[in-house]
């Protein structure tokens, strides 16, 4: 929180008052914002996101256009947004199930919660290059905001190989959703490659990851070689 009379680093007296309107500020904020967004996550889901309007968003918030553009000055910076809450929730729902269960029902939890997804159904529906393209791997901060979460759901570093799996994974659930046998039967498979790899970040081992040591490793029913990557194994 910024300073000022009566706020931190602002003079002394008044000060927990004004502070504590300030919080209360910054949450009215906060549930505004949220409100705009569940807003334009209900309008893609029943229009698709080429439909999408800021005065469609205002309508059904009950917001008024000044508030909106406070929050998010363009039609982009708003799916922006909802993208990124969208990320935010896929993580977290898979941060919960695996805190119970493990990391396997923490990734299932993961792509069932994808595939299931309205908004992303309207969006492949009604503008199928938007999403191809939001799945790919860039250097947008969502992008990297999704890298982040799932390394901290996986536990591993951003730059692990079967972090950019998982998203493949999950970005393939987007798209064309499968059945529940075949997210838990994945989820399995990947909880154990990222148990039973080995890998270590480039900077440690000075060499770029082979993907072949961090996921055939981890197939189940194979048995594992203690060969580090990188190394020739000898074992037929």
């Amino acid at each position: 929180m910024s300073g000022g009379p009566g706020g931190p680093g602002g003079p002394a007296g008044p000060g927990p008052a004004v502070s504590g309107l300030h919080v209360r500020a910054g949450n009215a904020m906060g549930r505004t914002r949220e409100g705009l967004l569940d807003a334009a996550l209900t309008s893609i889901e029943r229009d698709g996101p080429r439909r999408l309007t800021m005065s469609g968003i205002c309508e059904r918030s009950g917001v008024a256009k000044a508030t909106l553009y406070n929050h998010f000055r363009t039609k982009a910076d708003v799916l922006a947004a909802v993208v990124w809450r969208e990320v935010d929730r896929v993580a977290d729902a898979a941060r919960d199930a695996a805190a119970t269960g493990g990391l396997a029902d923490g990734l299932e939890a993961a792509a069932a919660y994808v595939a299931t997804s309205s908004a992303a159904r309207a969006v492949a529906a009604g503008d199928p290059g938007a999403l191809v393209a939001l799945l790919g791997p860039s250097p947008s901060p969502n992008w990297l905001h999704a890298r982040q979460r799932a390394a901290e759901v996986l536990d591993v570093d951003p730059a692990h190989p079967v972090v950019d799996v998982t998203l493949a994974w999950l970005g393939a659930a987007l798209l064309t959703p499968g059945g529940a046998a075949e997210r838990r039967a994945t989820s399995l498979f990947l909880a154990e490659a990222t148990r039973a790899s080995t890998w270590s970040t480039p900077a440690r081992r000075g060499e770029a990851p082979d993907l072949a040591d961090v996921i055939a490793v981890g197939a189940p029913g194979r048995a594992r070689d203690p060969v580090s990557p990188g190394a020739t194994s000898t074992s037929t």
